[in-house]
């Protein structure tokens, strides 16, 4: 909705969204909105599709409005209006919230390889493992935990490349394994020092990535479960 108190006359409204996520919005099929008849103090919908091959993931969208002036450009200048970005996700992960199942990450190496299974119970202390996906390539998948609200699965990762140290990132997916999706790295909004057990520890500041070594090496060479 446009402020019902604007000055501007002849209202235009433009918007785009970076589908593929290389940090700007001029590529093609990138503008979803180009109203340059726009009416203030409206609810006003506009209807786009997403790409096929849109990149998954954080990315952004651009909203811009002016007057006659013309602002149907992603950057640049204009004599009056405003512009507004938003940071949006997109994915095609299943949003069923129903939790009923033990689920697991599982690996007989450090990095790599990972499988994402279910875990259902056969009889007393009996379980059969059913893999969803096979052959996940993240390096020390670990730590899965369910959104109750949304349905989606959370687990962290080490993003280390090579001999470099990594950090811990964060990625989605759904109960069915769908998609695996890079939410970036987790960013400390504070100082703080973490503890393991070994009795070693790490020290983050504010704006600082959390480091891989954060529990040590190997915190989930064998897997983590979530239960409902």
């Amino acid at each position: 909705m446009v402020d019902p108190d604007t000055d501007l006359t002849g209202l235009e409204v433009y918007a785009w969204i970076d589908w593929n996520r290389n940090g700007d919005w001029s590529d093609a099929g990138e503008q979803i909105v180009a109203d340059n008849a726009a009416i203030a103090n409206a609810q006003t919908p506009y209807n786009f599709t997403v790409p096929a091959n849109a990149s998954l993931g954080y990315t952004y969208m651009r909203v811009r409005v002016c007057s006659s002036s013309g602002c149907n450009n992603p950057i640049g200048e204009a004599a009056d209006g405003e512009v507004e970005d938003y940071r949006i996700f997109i994915s095609n992960l299943n949003l069923v919230n129903t939790c009923d199942q033990l689920y697991v990450t599982e690996s007989t190496t450090e990095s790599g390889n990972y499988s994402y299974s279910a875990v259902t119970p056969v009889q007393l202390l009996t379980f059969e493992f059913n893999n969803i996906v096979t052959r996940i390539n993240y390096n020390l998948l670990n730590a899965l935990a369910f959104d109750r609200d949304t349905g989606l699965m959370y687990f962290t990762f080490n993003n280390q490349v090579g001999n470099t140290s990594g950090n811990i990132e964060l990625v989605v997916t759904d109960t069915s394994g769908t998609s695996f999706i890079s939410l970036g790295e987790i960013i400390s909004d504070g100082t703080y020092t973490i503890n393991d057990l070994a009795g070693g520890g790490v020290t983050v500041n504010a704006g600082d990535p959390l480091p891989s070594n954060i529990g040590g090496k190997y915190p989930s060479q064998y897997g983590d479960n979530f239960t409902r």
